[in-house]
């Protein structure tokens, strides 16, 4: 008798190996199903781990810097757009509590459809809800920054530097520094937040999807007057009288005296010669004068309130002024016929000398003796040319010439002009920006897909995103193949957690049954064998809870959380190296949240074995008290 009770003990001990071992892959398996498939579990990693504000705050802070260092662009730091300001900014439009809230809301649609549940769902994330916080931040931002300095060495610069190379009116010539100075001066920063105030309060309802258009209109005809000052100042410098002279005073001698002026002999003046000697006897201060007058008399044609303009400018100063430089030129020419003539002798020298009246000389003497004697002869020809300059010449000239439109446009190329008449519209007219106008420089930078993400933007922020069973197909059906292969998939996922749902309970079950056979195969009476199964169940799940508790803490829990460390980080190095911030706090974001997620997934494993070592000792212990309690009523 007693060697077949320890043959069935022997037996017993491979069963008890195999109770321990199916009540550790049931543990396990209650685990996944109870954890791995729950949202629960991970709606409680997500809070542990604070993985809303890290989204909010340390994920953007690091974008945010990792942009910053790429641009490298000196004007971010003094407009100040700081991190901690745009970082705040973002959690006031979709603060952490937001997040969850909405993350806890679509979770649950999600799994129910991957579990095979419910054959549809819908994701709705209402971003409408935070457009009114998006217009508030927009508006904060740029009135407590100087973005108008970015705008203006991004936007305005580039303009600069293409005008900086045209031709511009009266040949001045401005390098991009200084138009970049005179349009600051003109466009001051009072100005600039103003405007940009007024933009915001037309594009941002437009931006977050409130209007459906827009129309910017910028003011810049409160600016005329300090741009002509600006203008004259520059004009001072240059050689702006120059180019109005030969556009505008050399074409009325031109017209008025002809392409030469003829005086007696034979002497000549050509119209650029006569108007080169009036420019040159304008007085510096006259040359400014005028310029400015110009300016001034054409303020209301550049504002736009006139489309035609004619100021009238005396040259009769200039007249008088060059009329003794007019005779030197003509005597000049005259000596100069003079010199050229074929060589006099005496006797052909009294000949002329004689003569009734003075004729220009067929000869001239080529000796100091002969000339001499005939300076009175020569002074008579000056006098007879140079007393005809003034009627001539001087009094032909009109005393004051018109400057107007016309002679404006005669001082520009056609390109340069044409500009200048869509800058007048702007000053009349105001720069108006439209809808149209951002579609259209949209695509030009981008292409039609980056407008279509931008309406795309617009909509979700306008009516919110919402994202459904269909949508999910309709986008499958642009992998070809793999569609099938994802659906596939899915399915045998849901077939998957349908097998290890019911899984648990069997080998719970089969435990169960297993322990009992430990029972009947070692006990010999019935409050033996139950203790004996119970025991059985005591030293598989002690077993458990020391391999899953304080065995892999000491042992395991650093290896395993090593390589899931050098997993995820592996898993993240496709991002690009240009976000090396981004990939560091998210990588550590990670892996913080492996750790909480591994240890409740272990923790779990280990709380259930204590539990249910609990329960078969206080079994075991029920059942010697009731073996006690027999052998003691026995032996009365």
């Amino acid at each position: 008798m007693v060697s077949v009770i320890w043959i069935r003990r022997l037996i017993a001990l491979p069963v008890l190996v195999m109770v321990i071992v199916i009540f550790q892959t049931a543990v396990f398996t209650q685990q996944a199903t109870s954890k791995l498939i729950s949202t629960t579990f991970y709606l409680e990693i997500f809070e542990e781990s604070d993985t809303y504000t890290f989204i909010v705050t340390d994920l953007s802070n690091s974008v945010l810097e990792d942009i910053r260092r790429e641009s490298q662009n000196p004007l971010i730091e003094e407009s100040g757009l700081s991190n901690e300001l745009l970082t705040s900014s973002i959690e006031k439009i979709i603060p952490p509590e937001w997040i969850q809230i909405n993350f806890e809301a679509n979770i649950e649609e999600i799994k129910q459809f991957v579990m095979g549940s419910d054959e549809s769902f819908e994701i709705s994330i209402p971003l409408n809800e935070r457009s009114q916080a998006t217009e508030d931040q927009i508006s904060y931002i740029v009135k407590n920054t100087d973005l108008h300095k970015i705008i203006f060495e991004n936007e305005v610069r580039a303009f600069a530097k293409e005008a900086s190379k045209t031709k511009l009116p009266f040949n001045v010539t401005i390098s991009e520094d200084e138009l970049m100075e005179f349009i600051t001066r003109v466009l001051s920063e009072e100005w600039a937040l103003k405007q940009t105030h007024s933009i915001l309060l037309e594009l941002t309802p437009y931006a977050v999807g409130k209007h459906d258009d827009f129309k910017v209109v910028i003011r810049v005809e409160d600016r005329i007057d300090v741009a002509i000052s600006e203008i004259k100042s520059i004009l001072a410098t240059g050689n702006a009288y120059d180019v109005f002279f030969e556009k505008s005073i050399s074409p009325s001698i031109s017209t008025t005296i002809g392409d030469v002026a003829k005086l007696p002999h034979e002497v000549n003046l050509t119209d650029k010669e006569i108007s080169i000697l009036i420019e040159k006897a304008a007085p510096d201060d006259w040359r400014q004068e005028v310029t400015e007058s110009i300016l001034d008399g054409t303020t209301p044609y550049l504002a736009g309130h006139t489309d035609e303009f004619s100021i009238s400018i005396d040259i009769t100063p200039n007249k008088e002024n060059a009329v003794d430089s007019l005779m030197d030129l003509a005597e000049q020419k005259l000596n100069e016929k003079l010199e050229i003539l074929p060589k006099c002798d005496a006797d052909a020298i009294a000949y002329i000398l004689g003569g009734t009246q003075t004729r220009f000389p067929s000869c001239f003497p080529k000796s100091t003796t002969l000339r001499e004697e005939m300076q009175d002869y020569r002074e008579t020809l000056v006098n007879e040319v140079i007393s005809a300059i003034r009627p001539r010449i001087v009094t032909k000239i009109p005393d004051s010439v018109e400057f107007n439109q016309n002679s404006l446009r005669n001082s520009m190329p056609l390109e340069t002009w044409n500009s200048f008449e869509k800058g007048r519209l702007i000053v009349k007219d105001g720069y108006k920006f439209t809808q149209s106008d951002l579609e259209n420089i949209v695509k030009e930078k981008g292409d039609l897909k980056s407008w279509d993400q931008f309406i795309f933007l617009r909509e979700s922020i306008s009516q919110g995103i919402h994202y459904t069973d269909e949508d999910f197909l309709t986008h499958m059906a642009n992998f070809d193949d793999a569609r099938e292969q994802i659906l596939f998939r899915i399915d045998q996922f849901r077939g998957i957690h349908r097998t290890i749902k019911d899984l648990d309970v069997l080998l719970y079950l089969t435990s169960l049954f297993l322990a009992i056979l430990v029972g009947l195969l070692v006990g010999r009476r019935w409050v033996q064998r139950l203790k004996w199964a119970a025991t059985a169940i005591l030293i598989a799940s002690l077993l458990v809870y020391l391999v899953w508790g304080p065995i892999y803490s000491i042992l395991m829990e650093p290896i395993l959380q090593g390589k899931i460390e050098k997993f995820l980080i592996e898993l993240i190095n496709p991002i690009d190296s240009r976000f090396l911030s981004t990939k560091y706090v998210f990588s550590e974001q990670l892996v913080h949240m492996s750790e909480i997620a591994l240890s409740k997934f272990v923790s779990g494993i280990a709380k259930t074995a204590l539990i249910v070592s609990i329960f078969a000792t206080a079994f075991v212990v029920g059942c010697t008290t009731i073996s006690k309690l027999d052998l003691t009523a026995r032996q009365k």
